[in-house]
């Protein structure tokens, strides 16, 4: 297990996987496997196959260095980009929204939150006090603890402009559909922002309860789902490559085991 974990990248794989790169290094491994297969030698085909199958599946690729070469070879190739990149940005099934208003201004956001003593802001580092940061966890761990039908009755009776949230499974993966907009929560959202709101109560007013509880986000280490470590990725893939050339690709946190975003990082310099 321990093996599995070291070979695991999360950046270059789930929502990060760069298709270019596995679509090159499956291919390269077909055609090693076909050449020991060729020359009787089963065995070692069959091994080539399922290690190379499995590197794929954990790593993202086989082959070093893939991101240096993968991308020049598929814009060699007469293949449409649009099959790698299909330029979908919308809340679905594959992107979980935000219990509060996405558009809040996060630089203000932030200035509230220094303000009422919810984070300390030395030089360029940027940090939750002791007292927050206690409550939420504390919060986060009644929440997690519950069923999916208890979760989603909590965001309703907690958050005053939700009026029903529906628990829905998706491809093995837990939402929360909220209100008749069919807006989606995933669960590790749900928890985190369900239990930054409660955890806000005494240092914010409730117009900025939401918007806070979003920017609590980026302080999550450890997932309340399953309890992985959060790590930070791109939403350029490891090509480099990015669905719309116009917009700048964010930084992300995500969680690694649960393949969903804890925060995006917008471009500029501001919390979103």
């Amino acid at each position: 297990m321990d093996l599995l974990e070291r070979l695991r990248e999360p950046a270059y794989t789930g929502e990060n996987r760069c298709l270019p790169c596995t679509v090159v290094n499956a291919i390269l491994v077909g055609v090693a496997t076909a050449w020991l297969y060729r020359r009787d030698r089963t065995l070692a085909s069959l091994a080539v196959a399922t290690i190379g199958a499995g590197l794929i599946y954990i790593r993202g690729y086989v082959v070093p260095y893939t991101p240096t070469f993968a991308p020049r070879l598929i814009e060699a190739a007469p293949i449409p980009s649009s099959i790698f990149h299909d330029g979908r940005t919308t809340p679905g099934p594959a992107e979980s929204t935000s219990l509060g208003d996405v558009a809040d201004d996060g630089g203000a956001v932030l200035d509230e939150l220094a303000a009422a003593d919810v984070v300390m802001v030395e030089d360029e580092t940027v940090q939750l006090t002791d007292a927050v940061d206690s409550s939420w966890h504390e919060e986060m761990d009644r929440l997690a603890v519950l069923s999916d039908g208890e979760l989603a009755n909590e965001i309703e009776r907690t958050i005053p402009h939700v009026d029903d949230a529906e628990p829905l499974e998706v491809d093995d993966q837990l939402w929360f559909v909220l209100g008749t907009n069919d807006e989606y929560l995933s669960k590790l959202v749900a928890i985190s922002e369900l239990g930054g709101y409660r955890a806000l109560d005494s240092f914010l007013d409730d117009s900025l309860r939401l918007a806070g509880a979003r920017s609590l986000r980026m302080f999550l280490t450890v997932c309340p789902v399953c309890g992985s470590e959060i790590v930070p990725s791109t939403e350029a893939n490891c090509c480099g490559a990015y669905a719309d050339s116009g917009v700048p690709p964010k930084d992300l946190r995500i969680c690694p085991e649960c393949e969903q975003r804890v925060f995006e990082f917008p471009a500029e310099d501001s919390v979103a």
